[in-house]
């Protein structure tokens, strides 16, 4: 009874003792996740990646002349999607990469056919995951080509060519289409559909028009001709009198000179209030314009200026609403302390 027992325990030991070297075997088992093909002036690579250190072996390596590869790899796994590859751009010389994979002798083959045969011999170089077969040492067009990142797709088997693709879509781009033969799409090409495009043709050019010769909104004001030292008085609107030196551009003065105004209708910046006349019904506010040869102008609530109106008549002051861009403002002028403008009452 015993001695069962003792026969039992030994298979499982033995039984986990094989399962354990198996998954040792499966874990150091190569599996390959990208072969790669690179071109550069050093020459042409296949590059064979794996998720440990990969060795394989190459027929025929001492060949001058190589126009095809064979590599088996004992002993690993293959772990890309796709084992077919014969879909190439002109610049990569290589018709077709073709892997074999027998996952009972865990054997692989790799096959690489080249468009063209290229000077040997084959060299090998192996670096840490990766091995690397250097193919010829003769210069090549930069490029690089991985398996991972290549889409192939299993519902058309015409040839894509990109190179024939971009020449034909630059063709297309340069050809001139006559305005009766566009359309958008689902659109019909019938008289009323003609009539439209025409009209807005039509409207196209006008705007175009307006836009390439706008009404100018702003003159721009001429820059100073002297350029020595010069002095400057000016007359605020309160009355005070300023006097600076100026060299170049006077800094003071505004690089633009706004015409935007509507005819007949001051602008609350170029007014001076001098006068505020009073009985019992209403005020009346006398204002000079500055900018304007002192032109005397006589306002009431609600009587418009330039983009806005009279909000209010103080006996001291005057206050505008201004409306700029959608945007509202109040703006206010305040009696000068002028011997001349001081509060008259209207009898």
């Amino acid at each position: 009874m015993k001695q069962g027992k003792r026969l039992h325990r030994t298979k499982q030991l033995v039984a986990i003792t094989v399962l354990c070297f198996i998954a040792k075997v499966i874990a150091n088992t190569p599996t390959i996740e990208d072969i790669s093909i690179i071109g550069s002036e050093r020459g042409l690579v296949l590059m064979v990646k794996a998720n440990t250190p990969i060795r394989g072996n190459v027929d025929n390596q001492d060949r001058e002349s190589v126009s095809d590869l064979n590599i088996s790899f004992r002993g690993a796994r293959y772990g890309l999607d796709h084992n077919e590859f014969k879909r190439f751009q002109s610049s990569i010389p290589v018709s077709e990469l073709l892997i074999k994979e027998n996952k009972e002798t865990s054997q692989i083959d790799l096959a690489l056919n080249l468009s063209s045969s290229v000077a040997g011999p084959i060299e090998i170089r192996h670096r840490e995951n990766e091995m690397l077969v250097l193919l010829t040492r003769d210069a090549h067009d930069e490029f690089r080509w991985d398996a991972s990142l290549t889409i192939i797709s299993e519902h058309s088997s015409s040839e894509i060519d990109i190179e024939q693709m971009e020449k034909r879509a630059v063709e297309d781009a340069s050809k001139s289409i006559p305005e009766d033969k566009v359309f958008s799409v689902g659109e019909k090409t019938t008289e009323k559909a003609k009539q439209s495009a025409a009209s807005k043709k039509a409207t196209t050019e006008s705007s175009r028009a307006a836009v390439e010769s706008p009404t100018p909104e702003f003159e721009i004001a001429p820059p100073s001709q002297q350029e020595e030292i010069k002095e400057v008085t000016r007359e605020k609107p309160d009355g005070r009198v300023v006097r600076y030196r100026v060299f170049g551009r006077d800094p003071f003065v505004s690089l633009y000179q706004d015409t935007s105004a509507i005819p007949g209708r001051p602008r609350v910046e170029s007014l001076r209030l001098v006068g505020i006349l009073e009985d019992s019904e209403e005020r009346i506010a006398l204002f000079e314009n500055f900018r304007d040869d002192n032109r005397a102008y006589a306002l009431r609530e609600e009587d418009r200026v330039d983009n806005g109106h009279v909000l209010r008549i103080y006996r001291d002051r005057v206050v505008f609403l201004i409306r700029d861009f959608d945007v509202s403002r109040s703006y206010t002028l305040n009696l000068t302390e002028k011997p001349d403008a001081r509060n008259v009452r209207r009898r």
